[in-house]
């Protein structure tokens, strides 16, 4: 009985890593759409994401393909920029989650998990727009 509790032990916290696991890449593939939207593949882990930086070109429809890596937590994925006329709020259900928004100006804006301390302990990331 003692090697199964330590056995749940270990995947609870495997669960719970802060750290994303080995293969989770943090470079950024961005694919062209058919209709030249930009889309970019994400994993969202237990407080990490994969990339932490995604840059993409201003006035050009972006699709976040988001793979949620865990099913014990529960995460959303939050990029609120009313100056980039960017408002996004999502929770991550499993499976493949579809974030589409198209930025309308240069800069660099923070997203992140808004679940409870989820940002605190490093789910969070950039979006880096920039000009053509």
């Amino acid at each position: 009985m003692k090697t199964l509790s330590t056995l749940a032990l270990l995947f609870l916290l495997g669960a719970c890593s802060t750290s994303p696991p080995v293969g989770v890449s943090d470079n950024v593939v961005v694919t062209p759409g058919p209709d030249g939207t930009q889309i970019v593949d994400v994993v969202a882990g237990s407080y990490w994401f994969r990339p932490q930086r995604i840059s993409v070109v201003v006035g050009k429809p972006v699709e976040l393909r988001i793979t949620r890596d865990t099913t014990l937590v529960p995460h959303n994925f939050t990029l609120q920029a009313p100056e980039a006329q960017v408002n996004v709020d999502v929770d991550l259900g499993s499976g493949l989650n579809f974030v589409r928004f198209t930025p309308a100006k240069v800069g660099e804006y923070r997203f992140f998990c808004a679940r409870g301390s989820h940002d605190s302990k490093g789910m969070h990331g950039t979006l880096v727009v920039r000009a053509e």
